[in-house]
């Protein structure tokens, strides 16, 4: 670890830090589980289906504006609104 990155975790903890790194003999029998993955209950699938929910969702938004513009458009020509009179 660079020591400019060790100093302001000391600072920020108020402790000394070492600047070492202790790591796990892989021959010990017991200790941290080496084999960890997280048990998160979901797979990636779960990630998938919600950007493809709001992605859906952003069509749905886009296609109302769209529709919406154009009938505000198609009612103000028919009324004559902005037909180039006076006020």
């Amino acid at each position: 670890m660079p020591d400019h990155h060790r100093r302001k975790i000391e600072r920020v903890l108020g402790a000394k830090v070492e600047s070492r790194i202790l790591l796990l003999d892989p021959a010990a029998p017991d200790g941290y589980e080496r084999v960890w993955r997280p048990s998160l209950g979901f797979g990636p699938e779960r990630h998938l289906g919600y950007a493809i929910q709001w992605f859906v969702l952003a069509l749905v938004a886009l296609v109302a504006f769209i529709s919406l513009s154009v009938q505000r458009v198609a009612s103000s020509v028919t009324t004559g609104a902005g037909a180039g009179r006076a006020p």
